[in-house]
C-alpha cells in the first residue's frame, strides 16, 4: 500500500546516508510517508522484523556465520525501510523525528559518561 513512497524514501534516504545532495530534510522525509491502515502493534511488529533483517545483513558485512541458505540482502535498503517503519509509528502520534532526536541530543550532551 504504501510502495511508491517507500521508493520515493528509500532513493532520498540513501542518497542521504551516502551524503550525495539530496533537497529533502530529515522532516521532509518523515512527511512524505503516507499513513497506513496497519494498527500500531502490526507497526511494532514489523520494525522488530525489519530490525532483524538488518542485523542479518550487518552480519554478513562483518562475516560473522550465517545459514548457507540465507538469502543476500541489500544492508541499504534494509536500513531504509527500519527508518520508513519508524516514521510511520512517529506519524501515527504526530511525533517528529528529527526534533526528538535533536532534543534527546542536547540531553546527551549535558550528561557526564563513564567507562
Amino acid at each position: 500500500e504504501t510502495t511508491d513512497a517507500y521508493t520515493t524514501l528509500q532513493k532520498h534516504f540513501l542518497s542521504f546516508i551516502h551524503k550525495k545532495n539530496t533537497s529533502l530534510s530529515f522532516s521532509q522525509m518523515q512527511q512524505i510517508i503516507p499513513s497506513t491502515s496497519h494498527t500500531t502493534e502490526v507497526l511494532c511488529l514489523q520494525l522488530v522484523e525489519k530490525n532483524g533483517l538488518l542485523f542479518k545483513c550487518i552480519r554478513k558485512l562483518e562475516r560473522i556465520k550465517l545459514d548457507a541458505s540465507s538469502k543476500t540482502m541489500n544492508t541499504d535498503q534494509k536500513l531504509a525501510e527500519v527508518l520508513l517503519t519508524l516514521c510511520q509509528i512517529a506519524n501515527r502520534f504526530q511525533l517528529n523525528l528529527e526534533t526528538l532526536f535533536r532534543e534527546k541530543e542536547a540531553i546527551n550532551k549535558t550528561r557526564k559518561w563513564q567507562v
